[in-house]
């Protein structure tokens, strides 16, 4: 299963590769937008909840 998540490209079309990035590139703008906007306390949060996925997927590769 983590080949899956570390080395998605081999499973995917050209077009969806480049569609995918063009939404990360989307999220990243998003992200650092709302970034400027947040609090301490809101920055805080998001962090422990990123630092939570990042767990979840580390798992997942692990398996």
């Amino acid at each position: 299963m983590g080949i899956i998540i570390t080395e998605r490209e081999y499973f995917i079309s050209e077009e969806l590769a480049a569609k995918n990035q063009a939404n990360l590139m989307a999220h990243v703008n998003l992200l650092v937008s709302l970034n400027s906007t947040l609090s301490d306390k809101q920055r805080r949060h998001v962090n422990k909840h990123f630092a939570e996925l990042i767990e979840t997927v580390d798992d997942l590769i692990a398996d």
